[in-house]
């Protein structure tokens, strides 16, 4: 039985209720011990700017290579004047989707170019076969149908699956791998890959140097905030300041001449500004505050 990656239990309930990846993915877990299956595979590339995608299913074999699957679910049809792809859900529904073997073709592209950097020990990737394909577990694949953009070689259908379907992902696999010069990926470059690219291990700590930064940073806002209240009290000595001990409130100051007008605000009666040696606002001059202290 092959390898899911990431285990899931799939709840076995009527097939037709099944979502198109679960119904594929049930069928692969028949492969041989051999495979590793990999499913919903986020890659990114950064070649010529930041590139995203998502391989649905994505199958290693020490002998046979790399192969990512594309899976669309519903009835999938393809307009070949229009060049658009549609699927149609049980409740006749039809969405627009993108080109299935297009977007296979870019994850593969992308997943192998990142396996060809790996090296382990000074020894580089092995050339290896890597190819795609589409699965559209709820469709057979129309008979002498065999469209340039989607060629039947590369999908594999209802049949498939509830058939032999080891015997249609070697087809595939030997479909890419010919008259390509190629060596195997070898179980130990399939292990290699599985630990370093597609499903690695990590921890991230926070760094002493990090956690000291942050806090020189708080002492230096704090700081500026001490400095303004200082200004303050140093032009207004006789000053009220209101709220608990660390309760983190913003001293708000009003001036006497804009208190008794009703136009103490911060907007109005902003930092002081000195005229001479007597402070004033904009509430007018002879400013004699009080510190409110809000929580």
């Amino acid at each position: 039985m092959a390898t899911i990656i990431p285990s899931v239990p799939i709840t076995l309930g009527p097939v037709p209720s099944l979502s198109g990846e679960s119904k594929a993915l049930l069928a692969l877990q028949s492969l041989p011990d051999d495979y590793r299956v990999y499913h919903r595979k986020t890659w990114y590339s950064f070649d010529g700017g930041v590139r995203e995608g998502e391989a649905d299913l994505l199958l290693l074999h020490p002998e046979l290579g790399m192969l990512v699957l594309e899976v669309k679910g519903g009835r999938v049809a393809f307009d070949g004047r229009a060049g658009t792809w549609t699927s149609t859900g049980r409740d006749g529904t039809v969405h627009e989707i993108k080109d299935p073997f297009a977007q296979a073709q870019r994850s593969v592209k992308a997943l192998a170019a990142k396996a060809a950097a790996l090296t382990v020990e000074g020894q580089a990737m092995p050339e290896f076969v890597h190819g795609h394909g589409v699965v559209v577990p709820a469709c057979d694949d129309a008979p002498g149908a065999d469209p340039v953009r989607a060629p039947r070689e590369l999908v594999i259908d209802a049949r498939d699956l509830a058939g032999d379907v080891t015997a249609r992902v070697e087809a595939l696999f030997r479909a890419w791998g010919a008259g390509r010069p190629a060596a195997p990926l070898t179980k130990k470059w399939v292990k290699r890959l599985g630990q370093q690219v597609l499903a690695p291990h990590f921890s991230l700590t926070l760094a002493l140097g990090s956690a000291l930064g942050w806090e020189e940073k708080a002492l230096a806002l704090l700081h500026e905030e001490q400095d303004v209240c200082l200004d303050f009290l140093h032009l207004n000595p006789r000053a009220l300041v209101r709220g608990g001990a660390g309760g983190g409130g913003r001293s708000r100051t009003t001036c006497g001449p804009c208190a008794r007008r009703g136009r103490g605000s911060p907007g109005r009666c902003g930092p002081a500004r000195t005229t001479s040696s007597a402070p004033s606002c904009a509430g007018g001059p002879g400013w004699r505050g009080t510190s409110r202290r809000t929580t």
